[in-house]
């Protein structure tokens, strides 16, 4: 989130005069509105005039003006809140309707998206290859992402394959500092390659950690989606949301007129794709809503740990497990799971004698950590 002081939630809107007269004295006023429909904040612009569809001098005229105004509101707790934008003008509107646009803005503190997860309404899906027409072409599906603030850490992205995903289908996360340019100098900063399993076919949102987690530049833009370069009989889709990008904000990896496969950016749908920015969080210093014990043992452990965990309610569940490095030693999605007590086993007669973070994933963001020594 940006500061008051520096601005806060910048608002905009796309809009155009469909009527045969100039609009005098137009303005757009901008609301951020709580859970509750209380208004937060009120931010009016100054009056413009607005140009008519009809009389512009292009034909045919696609006249379109965009309008952006920091509201300097700041949330000051995670939470849902409304973005609703109203035009007027001196002249009486033969369809007032059509005057008032909202959108949904959700502030957690952990997941960083675009789309909204009660809206995905469409399946993105790769192109048939044309040589066998049996198997799928290259494709990948990802947003941008910008940091206003310094301090973030991304440990992964999640996600929400479509429905005619294949289990067994392959790819990696990925994380690109774009460096201006997504194709010709982006640079994978962070990846974890894994396939799909038939449990993550569920309409949640998976956790997928990248290898290490990777420290953000605030001053650098990021790429962050799923990838498959190669041709597959295997399809990967993903949900998204149609008609939503307004900022230009998601790509698509597909194939060039040249042949080549390359990343398209300004897609109409949002990819129900999230970067994850949670630290781990040990389970002594915080009261969830969601979790209220986790606990290993035995502790050090030789050749099997026991991991308990007791959820308030049903969500989603995964695990991982790093050494000192942050390496990615372990990781699983186990799924939807439900309240009270669960237990999970923990093979560790592979590791290294040594110090492990096992970190508890819940509901595709909360992370929370135990640290599990191995001895020999």
């Amino acid at each position: 989130r940006v500061s008051a002081a520096d601005g806060g939630i910048l608002a905009g809107a796309i809009f155009r005069n469909n009527g045969s007269a100039d609009q005098a004295n137009t303005t757009v006023t901008f609301e951020i509105l709580d859970a509750n429909d209380n208004v937060l904040s009120t931010t009016v612009s100054d009056p413009f005039l607005m140009q008519s569809f009809a009389n512009t001098p292009e034909c045919p005229s696609y006249l379109l003006d965009s309008l952006y105004i920091a509201t300097e509101f700041e949330p000051s707790a995670p939470g849902t809140y409304t973005l609703r934008a109203t035009i007027n003008s001196d002249a009486t509107d033969e369809d007032p309707d059509n005057n008032v646009i909202t959108r949904t803005i959700v502030y957690t503190q952990c997941e960083y998206g675009h789309e909204d997860e009660a809206n995905l309404n469409v399946e993105i899906r790769p192109r048939p290859a044309d040589e066998p027409t049996t198997e799928f072409d290259p494709t990948g599906y990802g947003s941008f992402f910008t940091f206003p603030n310094t301090g973030s850490t991304a440990h992964g992205v999640t996600c929400v394959f479509g429905q005619n995903t294949d289990v067994g289908a392959e790819f990696s996360t990925v994380l690109f500092n774009t460096n201006g340019n997504l194709n010709d100098s982006g640079e994978i900063v962070a990846s974890e390659e894994y396939q799909v399993t038939e449990g993550q076919l569920s309409d949640e949102y998976e956790y997928f950690p990248f290898d290490v987690p990777y420290e953000i530049d605030n001053s650098v833009a990021y790429f962050a989606g799923i990838l498959n370069e190669t041709q597959s009989p295997l399809e990967l889709t993903i949900a998204a949301e149609a008609n939503s990008d307004s900022d230009n904000s998601t790509g698509i990896f597909e194939r060039a007129g040249s042949g080549d496969y390359v990343w398209f950016g300004a897609q109409t749908w949002s990819p129900a794709l999230r970067l994850i920015l949670c630290e781990l969080v040990n389970v002594d210093e915080i009261n969830d809503e969601l979790l209220t014990s986790f606990i290993i043992s035995p502790n050090p452990a030789v050749d099997v740990a026991r991991i308990s965990y007791t959820l308030t309610s049903s969500a989603p569940v995964a695990y991982e497990v790093r050494d000192m490095q942050g390496r990615l030693v372990e990781f699983s999605n186990l799924g939807r799971m439900q309240p009270g007590a669960n237990t999970l086993t923990l093979h560790v007669s592979n590791y290294a004698a040594g110090n492990y973070t096992v970190g508890l994933v819940v509901d595709g963001a909360r992370m929370f950590a135990r640290q599990l020594h191995v001895a020999r």
